[in-house]
């Protein structure tokens, strides 16, 4: 499937947005190695553990994202960065026909498109640090 990034509203996309973007283009490709690479340290630790195991590690969060390659375009509507942190609001969109497959037989089908937000921390310091993947996105807690 071909994926669109869209900038949207954030034009001149850098940091938290442009992560976000890349983590979906990877999970998209099944680029799993590039997917990690934007793991955080508590992430990583997340995914070597028991959610990790529950999540099915990096190829069941790359299927979660991309929902098995069906993902169409990601855009960025929001970005909100405090310090380290960052929390980036998606509109994800799937291809139609898939979607209505996937959720064949019940009783509730995932919206199309659907706004996600991905939350970020950076790691290595403000000036030379980048923006990762924050825990909190598998165990909800911040």
């Amino acid at each position: 499937m071909l994926l669109s990034l869209v900038p949207s509203a954030c034009a001149g996309l850098s940091g938290p947005s442009e992560t976000a973007l890349a983590v979906y283009e990877a999970a998209d490709e099944g680029d799993l190695e590039t997917l990690e690479s934007y793991y955080s340290e508590d992430l990583r630790a997340a995914m070597e553990g028991p959610v990790g195991q529950m999540t099915g590690g990096t190829p069941g969060l790359a299927d979660h994202l991309a929902r098995g390659g069906i993902l169409e375009d990601v855009e960025v509507l929001d970005e909100q960065e405090s310090g380290d942190t960052a929390h980036v609001t998606l509109k994800v969109t799937y291809d139609e026909a898939e979607l209505a497959e996937r959720n064949a037989g019940e009783a509730f089908g995932e919206p199309n498109p659907a706004e996600q937000e991905l939350p970020l921390i950076r790691e290595g310091g403000e000036a030379g640090g980048s923006w990762k993947v924050a825990a909190s996105y598998l165990i909800g807690t911040e």
